[in-house]
């Protein structure tokens, strides 16, 4: 369906008198007065009134409401639970530590630390579905049926793994155990769905990172983050940075896309909201990190990505 739009026509009679002034020159010229009319979808045109109002267009709800063709908004969460080392860089991921990105497409092993988590009748998580790149550079998805404790390979190779999320689960509701997936010849961990020890655990992986298909562009539009001081001691300090490196290009460098500090002492939230949108190219790898003068930090984040297919 089409989307109404909006016009200002001028009326050849209708003007009003302002003054306008400037630092070169001012005084009284005639201006023409402005009616708002509502192009509708089948071409006319009618007036704007409270039963026919001027519709109001914005990107990023548009995206997010599934109306602009081939765009997605993506959400990426990242969480670490403590930084291990002072003064020393760490993925903000459930694992800690840095990531490490097998060096080609592997087939992935998935396995739970419950036995809880298993299809079809296990009452922790059942099964969830692997999100990434494939072989060919594009994006890949595949729904895998968890077997409890036993390592579960996945049917495709992926080349990188976006993210796991939760599908189906029994009466809990959720994953009972932590959920890792592991490359099965690289041995790397790739992302990981955490309990932290409730009775629910996430059913989704809470991994700072986004891999961009090949044909596949990206805008990053928001960054929120949140550090939380988890024991006794000072108030860390934190630095904040992201990544990009470009796969397609052989040896291709990794860019600085921001450097941000963030003081416990003085805030504990700080929200980036570029003024113009971080450009991400096609199969771009993004990651972001965090640093703490101290080891009592827990870190979260969250960030929008718009991407755009060709």
């Amino acid at each position: 369906m089409a989307h109404p739009t909006s016009h200002w026509l001028f009326p050849p009679h209708t003007e009003e008198q302002v003054i306008a002034s400037s630092p070169i020159n001012s005084g009284r010229v005639n201006v023409p007065f402005s009616l708002p009319v509502i192009e509708e979808a089948d071409g006319t045109f009618g007036n704007v009134s409270t039963s026919n109002p001027m519709p109001v267009s914005d990107y990023y709800i548009e995206v997010g409401a599934g109306l602009v063709a081939n765009q997605q908004r993506r959400l990426v969460v990242g969480h670490n639970d403590g930084i291990a080392v002072a003064n020393v860089e760490e993925n903000i991921w459930e694992v800690g530590g840095i990531r490490q990105l097998p060096p080609a497409a592997e087939v992935m092993n998935i396995v739970s630390t419950s036995a809880l988590d298993t299809s079809p009748s296990g009452t922790g998580l059942r099964t969830l579905v692997v999100r990434g790149i494939g072989a060919d550079q594009l994006e890949l998805e595949e729904t895998v049926a968890l077997n409890g404790t036993t390592p579960v390979a996945t049917t495709n190779a992926f080349l990188r793994v976006n993210q796991m999320q939760g599908l189906t689960a029994g009466s809990t509701l959720s994953n009972q155990g932590d959920v890792t997936i592991t490359g099965s010849v690289s041995g790397f961990i790739q992302d990981r769905i955490a309990t932290h020890g409730a009775v629910r655990g996430d059913c989704i992986t809470q991994g700072a990172h986004w891999s961009f298909p090949s044909d596949t562009t990206g805008l990053g539009a928001h960054i929120g983050i949140n550090v939380a001081k988890i024991s006794g001691g000072a108030n860390p300090l934190i630095i904040f940075r992201g990544y990009a490196r470009n796969r397609l290009i052989p040896n291709a460098a990794e860019i600085k896309l921001f450097d941000l500090t963030l003081d416990a002492a003085t805030t504990n939230w700080l929200a980036f909201q570029p003024v113009v949108p971080l450009f991400i190219p096609p199969g771009s790898d993004v990651v972001f990190t965090a640093e703490a003068d101290v080891t009592n930090a827990e870190i979260r984040m969250r960030t929008v990505f718009i991407t755009k297919q060709a």
